[in-house]
């Protein structure tokens, strides 16, 4: 049986890879998110079962079926007062999601009818709140591996979004006492941990990294050129990229990636900018706060060749002059020379 777990627990993992999105809100915002995870081998109950609980890409809730016991990850998360109840009510709540999300999946089975030997049931659920003190997020169902449903929490209605998922959403849709929970979770009870966390996420995700850029582009027929420039392995997330001329005048970019994170917890971005072969020079500004003043990378090597030629052809003409008036002189001489030996003769 051990061996059906550990096939459980890498699908999981792949599973929350899979259906993880790149969040890209300001850096004064925050997001909270939790995965919820069922899995089960075609024809049986399913087997196993995991919550994961995330802030700002900070894991700090965990619960699976092996413990039944949901865990805070640090004590900041559990009411000082009474440690011992909090744990005890999440744990509560995280066995009912278990139940519930077990009964879905075998549900969802039997609705799908798929010839595949494993099914993996998971929802994402996100809240978002801004620094204007606005709310956003999403709630999303997945089935191996594809989009099975989402939420709409304006309209307070499930839609699906792929085959048979219509007759699913119809059943949850008339379930009105769910819908409405749902709702006011991700309105009031996240915002309220949100509050209650932020302080304490930022503490533990303070560790400044600074950040490695490389620098590089391409010329095109037209006379156009594309410069690019890759900041990576910095921490925090919040960062800042230009394209200098001249180190004055910046150049506006027409494409930058979304701040995107490394498995080491650290992030990468891209800033790319469309310019004039020309004869100025190009650099990549970054500002950062493990940088005590803004990391300035030149682009070598990055001129137009006209310019270069010219150049080149004009510092050559004074040397050639040279030359030539070296050697007419050398050759004046020697027929001096030649003219006094014959004369002494």
């Amino acid at each position: 049986m051990d061996y059906i777990k550990l096939y459980f627990y890498n699908m999981a993992v792949i599973l929350l890879i899979f259906l993880v999105d790149i969040c890209t809100v300001n850096a004064d915002s925050h997001v909270l998110q939790y995965y919820f995870t069922a899995l089960k081998k075609s024809g049986q109950n399913p087997q196993w079962y995991s919550i994961v609980g995330i802030m700002d890409n900070l894991q700090i809730l965990r619960y699976n079926s092996d413990s039944h016991k949901a865990e805070a990850l640090y004590d900041w998360m559990k009411d000082p007062r009474e440690p011992q109840t909090w744990e005890k009510n999440i744990t509560h709540l995280a066995q009912e999601y278990e139940q519930q999300h077990c009964n879905s999946l075998q549900r969802i089975e039997e609705l799908f009818n798929q010839s595949v030997e494993f099914h993996t049931y998971q929802i994402k659920f996100e809240c978002v709140y801004f620094e204007d003190h606005s709310i956003g997020g999403h709630i999303e169902f997945g089935y191996n591996r594809k989009e099975l449903l989402f939420f709409d929490r304006q309209k307070l209605l499930y839609y699906p979004a792929m085959d048979k998922a219509p007759i699913l959403t119809e059943e949850w849709n008339r379930n009105e006492q769910s819908i409405r929970a749902d709702k006011k979770f991700s309105e009031e009870h996240c915002v309220h941990l949100i509050d209650r966390y932020k302080k304490h996420v930022r503490e533990e995700l303070k560790t400044d990294v600074r950040p490695e850029v490389k620098v590089w582009g391409h010329r095109h027929s037209d006379g156009m050129g594309r410069l690019h420039c890759l900041v990576y392995g910095f921490h925090p997330r919040a960062v800042d990229v230009k394209w200098m001329r001249n180190g004055v005048d910046r150049i506006p970019s027409d494409e930058m990636t979304p701040i995107l994170p490394h498995p080491d917890g650290t992030y990468r971005i891209r800033v790319s900018v469309e310019v004039v072969v020309s004869n100025n020079n190009f650099s990549c500004h970054v500002e950062h706060r493990s940088l005590e003043k803004t990391l300035s990378v030149d682009l070598e090597g990055f001129i137009d060749q006209s310019t270069s030629s010219k150049r080149r052809q004009k510092t050559a003409l004074p040397l050639i002059a040279s030359l030539l008036f070296i050697t007419s002189l050398v050759l004046c001489v020697f027929k001096l020379r030649k003219h006094i030996s014959t004369a002494s003769r």
